[in-house]
């Protein structure tokens, strides 16, 4: 018999049997990974935003609407438990005009934002001029609340979640860095 090219039984299923111990350890720790990473890339949209409202709120407090110049406010809409949008509103907390496209933090809902205690029915964080964030209801009326500002954001997948907190005295946004 001449030269036998090829390989025998026993070598593809020695090598399939390697493959999957492989893919077997690497897949979860794969898993992980990619739901840390979208965890920390919706943290890092929404505390971007926050920062963009803020500073426009401080920086650009006056807007020309209808033949003059109107106090405006900047801030956020949270649509739903995975959207919120950037918002203009004028003194009086009357919707002007959407700042930007609706954000989605994530596409199959993995990703969501969470208010606790007082935030249950967070609607709107509305920045006034002076940088301090007024939160509101769906009816527009401002949530009192007891201790620190804090909300989440929260990966239902891993269990994971970063929170957003704002100083109640400065109004200061506070980002967890871990």
């Amino acid at each position: 018999m001449g030269n036998n090219k090829g390989f025998t039984l026993l070598e593809v299923i020695v090598s399939v049997v390697i493959i999957t111990v492989i893919a077997a350890t690497v897949s979860p720790n794969f898993l992980k990974f990619k739901n840390e990473f979208d965890l920390t890339s919706a943290y890092n949209i929404m505390a971007g935003d926050f920062k963009l409202v803020q500073n426009l709120s401080l920086n650009k407090s006056e807007m020309y609407i209808l033949g003059s110049y109107q106090k405006v406010y900047y801030g956020i809409e949270i649509l739903n438990s995975s959207s919120y949008r950037n918002i203009i509103t004028n003194a009086d907390y009357n919707f002007l005009r959407q700042y930007d496209e609706d954000i989605i933090l994530s596409k199959n809902n993995s990703i969501n934002l969470e208010g606790r205690e007082e935030f249950t029915d967070l609607k709107y964080i509305i920045f006034k001029s002076n940088g301090k964030p007024e939160f509101m209801d769906s009816t527009k009326n401002i949530i009192e609340y007891k201790g620190g500002k804090k909300f989440f954001i929260v990966s239902s997948k891993a269990k994971l979640e970063k929170a957003i907190e704002f100083n109640n005295m400065t109004g200061k946004i506070i980002y967890d860095r871990e």
